[in-house]
Protein backbone atom coordinates (compact mmCIF):
# COMPACT_ATOMS: atom_id res chain seq x y z
CA UNK A 1 0.00 0.00 0.00
CA UNK A 2 3.02 2.28 0.15
CA UNK A 3 2.51 3.24 3.80
CA UNK A 4 5.89 3.98 5.37
CA UNK A 5 4.90 5.73 8.62
CA UNK A 6 1.96 5.42 11.03
CA UNK A 7 0.78 7.38 14.05
CA UNK A 8 -2.23 7.34 16.37
CA UNK A 9 -5.24 9.37 15.20
CA UNK A 10 -4.77 12.14 17.75
CA UNK A 11 -7.68 14.13 16.28
CA UNK A 12 -10.00 11.20 17.11
CA UNK A 13 -8.67 10.16 20.54
CA UNK A 14 -6.21 12.51 22.23
CA UNK A 15 -6.10 10.42 25.43
CA UNK A 16 -5.10 7.28 23.51
CA UNK A 17 -2.33 9.11 21.64
CA UNK A 18 -0.96 10.58 24.87
CA UNK A 19 -1.12 7.28 26.76
CA UNK A 20 0.58 5.44 23.91
CA UNK A 21 3.41 8.01 23.88
CA UNK A 22 3.75 7.72 27.66
CA UNK A 23 3.86 3.92 27.45
CA UNK A 24 6.68 4.18 24.91
CA UNK A 25 8.60 6.58 27.17
CA UNK A 26 8.27 4.03 29.97
CA UNK A 27 9.78 1.27 27.86
CA UNK A 28 6.91 -0.30 25.89
CA UNK A 29 8.03 -1.10 22.35
CA UNK A 30 5.43 0.15 19.86
CA UNK A 31 5.49 -1.82 16.59
CA UNK A 32 3.68 -1.63 13.25
CA UNK A 33 4.09 -3.83 10.18
CA UNK A 34 2.97 -3.91 6.59
CA UNK A 35 0.80 -6.98 6.07
CA UNK A 36 -0.69 -9.08 3.29
CA UNK A 37 -4.34 -9.99 3.88
CA UNK A 38 -6.06 -12.85 2.08
CA UNK A 39 -8.68 -15.52 2.63
CA UNK A 40 -5.88 -17.74 3.94
CA UNK A 41 -4.87 -15.28 6.65
CA UNK A 42 -2.74 -12.28 7.48
CA UNK A 43 1.00 -12.35 6.85
CA UNK A 44 3.33 -9.75 8.34
CA UNK A 45 5.90 -8.22 6.01
CA UNK A 46 8.28 -5.38 6.79
CA UNK A 47 8.20 -3.04 9.79
CA UNK A 48 6.74 0.46 9.48
CA UNK A 49 7.98 3.49 11.41
CA UNK A 50 5.69 4.58 14.27
CA UNK A 51 5.60 8.32 15.01
CA UNK A 52 4.18 9.36 18.37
Amino acid sequence: SGIEDVSPARHIDVAYAEQLAQAQQEGVEVLAYQADLSAEGMFLKSPINVTL
